[in-house]
């Protein structure tokens, strides 16, 4: 969870020193991360010493977990666009070191005609098979074969696609994504697939994709908590009121909520919703979206009473580690869903030619008047947090790209409390490109 997904909306969004300590990482992943097989190390000690998942295991210290490699390729290349976007020159070791781990997944399915779930880190077989755990793989191939202009990756994805639907997404449970869950279904390689169904759409065209990828949404759906589960007031998120609709279970291994998706955004959730007209898909982002921000340690809200910043991953509905209500005093991977949702998820979402308003931040928001020239909002800030808000006006709607944090969002601040009307200026080049 830490090195490529972290660093991805720290470059992009980050000041001067943020954006240095990640192309220093950069380094550091490409000089000595990649295995003998062309996959990225799973873990290392000390940033010095490399090796597989578990060390303390014998088996295990030569095996890398395949959700690990896709997610690492999907964020790199991530990296690479937000690095052109903002001139920064990408080096050839670090494209060397991320066409490695591509062609490794390419030999993997070639040799195995899977990828499992684990694989070796000196040849690139798969050991413990039979599982959806490479879900972000084919969305990681699609972007490496728009960087790369190879069109023989785009092929291997969508086989691969065909793959995961066939054994999975058809059968309704996919499992493998979690490296602590061994292969109990989860929700990750589910949200996973959709990302992957998605993105292939985009990529071919082919409605298929749609279909599955709605499928897949389906299914994910049934891992959010729907209603606000009520805390005992005595325990911790009772006595701050937390309201955890949204929340995303895991497992059935640990039986929790988390605060958010384990290492996406969820964006290709909007998507989908833009593409298929249903606006089910967007309404569960909503949820998550709502839920997440409360979990954060913030200087008027210090949940974690120590550590501004801090984001404990489980919302404990149900007894495991902790009793229900209670927390661990950690930072985890939440906090980095924290950021991909900010950077990829717009704060408010208007279609323009439906005249539907989405709003995924905690912010008030209605459509006041759409003219020709501009569009005009009422917003409201219920917070005591000053609200910097992404808002993107979609112009083109299903026909145009699709939503990620490469996208040109105008911002809107609001102080707390503040309410105010705002204009937005329309696209009218885009305007004319419909018409």
């Amino acid at each position: 969870m830490g090195g490529a997904i972290f660093t991805y909306p720290l470059l992009l969004e980050g000041k001067k020193e943020s954006q240095d300590r990640v192309l220093r990482m950069m380094d550091w992943l490409f000089d000595k991360g990649i295995s003998p097989s062309g996959y990225f190390w799973d873990s290392s000690i000390d940033g010095k010493q490399f090796h597989g998942i578990y060390r303390e295991i014998p088996v295990a210290d030569s095996v890398t977990l395949v959700r690990c490699n896709g997610d690492g390729l999907y964020y790199a290349i991530k990296h690479f666009q937000v690095m052109k976007k903002l001139g920064i020159p990408v080096k050839a070791k670090w494209e060397e070191g991320t066409r490695s781990v591509a062609n490794a997944f390419l030999k993997t399915w070639g040799a195995d005609g899977q990828l499992g779930q684990y694989l070796s880190q000196y040849s690139g077989r798969v050991v413990v098979g039979r599982s959806a755990s490479g879900a972000i793989v084919p969305a990681a191939l699609i972007q490496a074969s728009k960087y790369f202009q190879d069109k023989g990756m785009l092929q291997k994805a969508c086989e691969m696609g065909e793959y995961f639907y066939r054994n999975f997404t058809k059968k309704g449970i996919t499992y493998g994504g979690p490296g602590d869950a061994l292969q109990n279904p989860d929700c990750e390689s589910s949200l996973g697939l959709v990302e992957s169904y998605t993105q292939l759409y985009e990529s071919t065209g082919d409605r298929k994709w749609l279909n599955y990828a709605e499928q897949a949404a389906k299914q994910f759906s049934t891992w959010v908590m729907s209603y606000n589960f009520k805390f005992p007031e005595t325990s911790y998120y009772g006595k701050w009121a937390m309201k955890p609709m949204g929340a995303v279970f895991a497992n059935p291994q640990n039986g929790t909520g988390t605060p958010a998706i384990c290492a996406y955004s969820g964006v290709s959730l909007l998507n989908l919703s833009r593409y298929t007209g249903n606006m089910f898909y967007a309404g569960l982002l909503m949820d998550i979206a709502h839920n997440l921000p409360q979990y954060l340690s913030t200087p008027d809200r210090m949940v974690n009473p120590k550590h501004e910043g801090w984001m404990c991953e489980r919302v404990v509905t149900a007894d495991w580690l902790e009793d229900i209500g209670e927390i661990g005093f950690m930072s985890t991977w939440c906090e980095a869903s924290m950021a991909l949702t900010y950077n990829e998820v717009p704060g408010i979402y208007i279609n323009a030619a439906s005249g539907k308003l989405l709003s995924f931040d905690n912010i008030e928001a209605k459509i006041v008047k759409i003219l020709p020239k501009y569009i005009e909002l009422q917003l409201n800030n219920p917070t005591k947090q000053l609200a910097n808000i992404k808002v993107y006006l979609d112009e083109k709607g299903s026909m145009g790209k699709s939503i990620d944090g490469l996208g040109t969002f105008t911002m809107v601040s609001l102080k707390p409390g503040e309410s105010r009307v705002a204009k937005l200026t329309r696209n009218i080049a885009a305007l004319r490109s419909i018409n």
